[in-house]
């Protein structure tokens, strides 16, 4: 299966299991291949595993093609979160359903990556907008953010919080 495979090839057994049971990690034990259950666990339990995923598909001389080719997968290709987990994370975020603050909120994201997706929308003006979402837990510590700055970019004039 895709996390004895992982925990297998990197000798991480004991501690990949214990940290899946501690997050309540369900998968299934027969998946297409290894390659692809390993990169659906990765997935399953978050962004720092993702990113530990993204990493490793950078090393040949770690792991097969194959499973370089499945984790390559995880560099620009990852599972969008639930519309549910979505509205939660605004409410949390802005105080207020998705409904309150737009007039159209697009369900499908137009882009998904380990740290978050995003989302097109409609302000109750009009304004077309772009929604970005944090996926949990996807936050960078802010000790990061003051040794980069300028890291995420200027802020620009049109960006706007809830």
């Amino acid at each position: 299966t895709g996390l004895g495979y992982l925990a297998a090839i990197t000798g991480t057994e004991n501690f990949l299991l214990r940290f899946a049971r501690l997050w309540g990690v369900q998968y299934a034990r027969h998946v297409h291949g290894a390659p692809e259950a390993v990169r659906r666990v990765l997935e399953d339990l978050g962004t720092t595993f993702v990113k530990l995923g993204q990493i490793l598909s950078t090393r040949s001389d770690l792991i097969s093609p194959e499973m370089q080719a499945e984790l390559q997968k995880l560099q620009d290709n990852v599972n969008p979160l639930p519309l549910d987990v979505v509205e939660g994370i605004l409410i949390e975020e802005c105080g207020r359903t998705p409904d309150e603050v737009f007039s159209e909120f697009h369900a499908e994201p137009i882009g998904s990556a380990s740290i978050g997706q995003a989302h097109t929308a409609v302000l109750k003006d009009g304004t077309e907008v772009v929604v970005k979402v944090r996926r949990p837990g996807g936050r960078e510590p802010d000790s990061h953010r003051s040794r980069n700055p300028g890291i995420d970019g200027p802020q620009r004039p049109e960006a706007r919080t809830c």
